[in-house]
């Protein structure tokens, strides 16, 4: 890479950077054949994103390339959306000339008993009386402020090995399904933890 680290960071929206990628290929038969690409990368204005793990507050950084030929065409652009509050980017997509576009977004943060399935305050106020107080394959469906559809549906209620009732469930919003386990605590909060 010819760019220096610093160009984009600290983050600041309208840092922008081009630079030169050279890569070096090796064939099977031994053969080593070189190749440039040149990307152009920016920072956008920080946009709040809703994710499947929450909310957060995150800079659109944007990198694209064209082919080095007189055409210029357009061949692929990657994006990522860096949440500070999170340290890593919560989704990423890539587009591509003449391929399917695909977007990777962040579904938890944390690990073990810490995680959380979707820290956003409304989508846990759906979740805690879903699996309170509904059946099994009993949906609770509500619209949230950002005007989307949240479901919950228990699958199945069982104890973990500390005695502790638990419950399957999925939870589909923004056209998206989400498998999780959930396990009630003496507090009487379902708190997201991982299946024993």
């Amino acid at each position: 890479m010819t760019a220096p680290p610093d160009s984009l960071w600290p983050l600041r929206a309208g840092a922008s950077v081009r630079f030169t990628e050279k890569r070096s290929l090796i064939k099977a038969t031994g053969e080593s054949k070189g190749r440039r690409r040149a990307w152009s990368c920016s920072v956008d204005e920080a946009v709040r994103l809703h994710t499947k793990a929450g909310v957060y507050d995150s800079f659109p950084i944007e990198c694209s390339r064209k082919s080095n030929s007189r055409s210029m065409r357009w061949l692929e652009t990657k994006r990522w959306y860096y949440a500070p509050a999170v340290g890593h980017y919560v989704r990423y997509e890539h587009e591509r000339r003449r391929k399917e576009a695909k977007v990777y977004e962040l579904v938890a943060v944390g690990n073990g008993d810490s995680w959380q399935a979707s820290p956003d305050p409304e989508v846990a106020a759906i979740i805690q009386p879903a699996l309170e107080h509904n059946r099994s394959d009993e949906a609770l469906t509500k619209v949230v402020t950002a005007g989307h559809q949240v479901r919950v549906t228990p699958i199945e209620t069982w104890r973990n090995s500390a005695g502790q009732y638990c419950r399957d469930y999925v939870l589909e919003t923004r056209g998206a399904k989400t498998d999780g386990v959930a396990c009630r605590q003496h507090d009487g909060i379902w708190r997201p933890t991982e299946s024993d």
